[in-house]
């Protein structure tokens, strides 16, 4: 059994039953399609990058995608990640670089082109820099003369620290030209939203609600009976997470604690209904307790 300050875990593949069987995002569709740009959305800690990364490397992802000319796909993943600044892992540079360097561990021909290229070759070799128009179109090249098809998992674009008009320039040149089937994943920033809104999208916290339920139920699991009022208190989560996962995971363990305390249910109920519902405010809460705990161990 987990002790009291421990977090349940979520498992990743909880997240992916929605559009694997009833499709109501339009996901599946829009894979079996193979058209165009789909755009992965939601609010903070709703699970879109669990999803994306799940997306890219399961197995039902080219289940779906259709036999284009009898060509296999490529699946590429990418994640513009805040946390480096200015540097590889969060500039278009780097996602190039990724970009190119996944197509040619996956495809042959791809891998025979780029290393007969002279670009190609500095680039694979880092002896050279070259700009972002001569790596774009050396990869619009490489497509055209590979046998394969190309599916981009593009996460992170709100973390990108660089211009949004230039992500946007860059994802219409790789979708026009290099004829790349792009999922991008991101907040729904007013800038973003500017150029995604034609896209069919996913709104993550739409599609939470049944996973959040499963969650809750699965961490007070053997603690206590699913009664009627302990149905209320799952309820209250559900509705109140507002489909974002890690504040319903915080409120599950919270839940948890005071069922395991054996707290009386009203008590349980006031403690809910004060959760913080913003994150910032949860971890300050998170911290306080350990604070707490500590001084208490040391006295």
């Amino acid at each position: 059994m987990q002790n009291g300050l421990s977090l349940p875990c979520l498992d990743p593949h909880t997240l992916t039953g929605f559009w694997l069987h009833d499709d109501p995002s339009g996901f599946q569709r829009w894979l079996k399609n193979a058209n165009g740009t789909f755009w992965v959305t939601g609010k903070p800690a709703s699970g879109k990058s669990t999803l994306m990364k799940y997306l890219a490397e399961h197995e039902c992802t080219l289940k779906f995608l259709p036999n284009c000319n009898s060509a296999k796909w490529l699946v590429i993943y990418f994640y513009f990640d805040f946390r480096a600044g200015s540097s590889t892992a969060n500039s278009i540079d780097g996602l190039l670089k990724a970009l190119m360097h996944q197509m040619v561990r996956q495809n042959q021909s791809i891998s025979d082109f780029i290393h007969d290229d002279p670009v190609g070759e500095d680039l694979l070799t880092e002896e050279t820099s070259v700009s972002h128009d001569d790596l774009i179109e050396l990869i619009v090249r490489a497509t055209h003369v590979a046998d394969a098809n190309i599916c981009v998992f593009l996460d992170g674009l709100d973390e990108y620290s660089g211009s949004y008009m230039d992500l946007e320039t860059l994802t219409q040149r790789l979708s026009n030209e290099a004829d790349m089937l792009l999922c991008l994943a991101s907040r729904e920033e007013p800038e973003l939203q500017l150029y995604l809104k034609s896209c069919p999208k996913l709104r993550m916290q739409d599609h939470n609600s049944i996973t959040i339920r499963e969650y809750v139920e699965e961490a007070i699991h053997g603690i206590t009976q699913l009664s009627s009022d302990i149905e209320e208190l799952v309820d209250y989560i559900v509705t109140y997470s507002e489909g974002v996962i890690l504040w319903a995971c915080f409120a599950a363990q919270e839940l948890r604690e005071s069922l395991f305390r054996v707290d009386p249910l009203e008590l349980t109920y006031e403690r809910l209904t004060t959760f913080p519902n913003d994150l910032e405010n949860v971890y300050e809460g998170i911290l306080a307790r350990l604070v707490t705990t500590i001084r208490w161990k040391l006295l």
